[in-house]
């Protein structure tokens, strides 16, 4: 069966709306794109189309920090999973991707990240590293060969590069940067802490530094948790980092 012929076909029982969107779109585009001549158009709609997590990142962000969701939902992870069919930790990434795309691009990028995945190295990274970095790998790396553990790669020599020296005269040198290292965990155990952390209201990695803390040095008191968790929920996790690559402070 053709793809034209899926579209005009009409299910016996009515589409829910966001469905009933999807095939009016894709139904104007083969009205649309029956030229020779609009092969530019569409390769640019192809293009934009391979980077829809940039704007899934945006909406998700509009509905998290604007509060849209409590005209549906009573919590902004009940609204992900319930009506998207998400995690909230999903959109966060998803997030915090579209932001790195959006420096890249503001930065005079067009070679981006395909996917979320590919980001999420990069978001470890403040919006200047971001830069260096990427401009490092679009040099090094053939566009088509670009992945996920390769920009990962990337990242990790350059965090260790900044821990073994700072130079000030680097022209994306901007304040002295504190002592950090990488650590490798199975995305198992990861996906154990952010579950644990979510309870307390507290991001992976500052309940990581007090189970650390908890267990190398004082013991933190409920005060330190109550204030990390107030934290948490006025400022954004900007801290996702990717499946193999967790970056501690």
């Amino acid at each position: 069966m053709f793809i034209q012929e899926l579209l005009l076909y009409q299910p016996e029982d009515k589409l829910n709306q966001w469905l009933e969107d999807i095939k009016s779109e894709c139904t104007d585009y083969l009205n649309i794109y029956y030229l020779p001549e609009q092969i530019n158009h569409l390769t640019r709609d192809l293009k934009s189309n391979l980077y829809g997590y940039i704007k899934v990142g945006v909406l998700a962000e509009i509905v998290k920090f604007k509060g849209l969701w409590e005209k549906v939902s009573n919590s902004f992870e009940s609204f992900c999973i319930k009506l998207l069919g998400k995690s909230r930790w999903w959109f966060e990434r998803q997030i915090n991707a579209s932001k790195v795309a959006l420096n890249l691009i503001n930065n005079g990028f067009e070679i981006l990240p395909l996917n979320e995945a590919q980001a999420r190295p990069l978001t470890c990274l403040d919006s200047l590293d971001q830069v260096r970095v990427w401009r490092n790998i679009t040099h090094t790396i053939p566009q088509e060969k670009i992945t996920a553990r390769a920009i990962e790669k990337f990242v990790t020599c350059h965090i260790n590069k900044m821990n073994e020296e700072t130079d000030p005269t680097d022209p994306y040198y901007h304040a002295p940067k504190p002592k950090q290292k990488v650590i490798k965990v199975k995305q198992s155990s990861w996906d154990k802490l952010e579950e644990k952390a979510r309870k307390y209201g507290l991001n992976p990695k500052d309940y990581l530094d007090l189970l650390l803390e908890k267990e190398l040095g004082a013991e933190p008191d409920e005060e330190d948790e109550e204030d990390l968790a107030k934290e948490n929920l006025i400022e954004s996790d900007n801290d996702t980092t990717s499946e193999n690559l967790k970056n501690i402070l």
